[in-house]
């Protein structure tokens, strides 16, 4: 805690710490900032303070909004709010040091275009399913420009490059802007938020939805579990940025 309280003391934004910590092997924790993805290893020899360690220093102004998840290898992953060519935004794996090395390697897996083919400005935290596949939205982009659900394909055989895939882009009536990230289900059930949008339109109070895997050749089917813009607004709930978590029964 001694380390967080110190970023937490900062007078520089660089140091503020965004989404949630992920617990890794050996008691190990990691992070974001607004200026790093970094480590803390627990203390030892009954020493009190935790060990920072920077595993990666981004460029300026690339706005990271969330935390990182991993991999059964230890690779790290993660989103930018910014960069790329189009500067709306990327993908980005960490991947642990080789035997001997002390550096981690960060490599962009995918670099948004911000087009209507295409999602911009991710905010939230990805999932990751059996295969590899990677899952998130962007608060921005799509059909209708108010953000989208995607999926990145690891690369095939041979290939080095990542496959992005639109499995929705929100309509306005069914959801605007996804600012939280995923929760996956078994069976690869995608659920998530939208701060605005609903059955009111642009004005309201956002939705929870359900994205179900394809079947028999079709697309993604998305679904409103929880339209807030039909409850007793203005004193109802409304305007979620975050996502859902889901318990062993199925409550949301």
């Amino acid at each position: 805690m001694s380390y967080l309280k110190a970023i937490e003391s900062r007078d520089t934004s660089q140091y503020a710490a965004v989404g949630n910590l992920l617990w890794g092997a050996g008691g190990k924790l990691y992070g974001v900032s607004l200026g790093q993805v970094f480590s803390l290893t627990p203390p030892k020899g009954g020493a009190d303070a935790w060990i920072p360690s920077v595993l990666l220093q981004f460029p300026d102004n690339l706005s990271p909004k969330t935390g990182v998840i991993s991999d059964p290898s230890g690779a790290l992953y993660g989103t930018t709010s910014l960069g790329g060519p189009a500067n709306v935004g990327t993908v980005y794996m960490l991947t642990p040091p080789a035997k001997g090395q002390t550096s981690w390697t960060e490599t962009t897996l995918y670099a948004f275009q911000g087009g209507t083919a295409d999602g911009a400005t991710p905010t939230g935290s990805i999932v990751r399913d059996s295969s590899g596949n990677l899952y998130g939205t962007t608060s921005a982009g799509g059909a209708d420009t108010v953000g989208t659900v995607f999926m990145l394909a690891p690369p095939a055989e041979g290939q080095s490059a990542w496959t992005e895939t639109l499995l929705h882009s929100f309509s306005v009536h069914d959801g605007d802007q996804p600012l939280g990230g995923l929760t996956k289900t078994p069976g690869d059930v995608l659920y998530g938020t939208t701060e605005g949008g609903g059955a009111g339109g642009g004005p309201s109070g956002g939705v929870v939805f359900k994205l179900t895997p394809p079947k028999s050749g079709q697309g993604w089917i998305e679904s409103t579990v929880y339209d807030f813009s039909t409850s007793s607004r203005p004193t109802g709930p409304d305007d979620p940025k975050a996502t859902v978590i889901r318990s062993k029964t199925g409550v949301l």
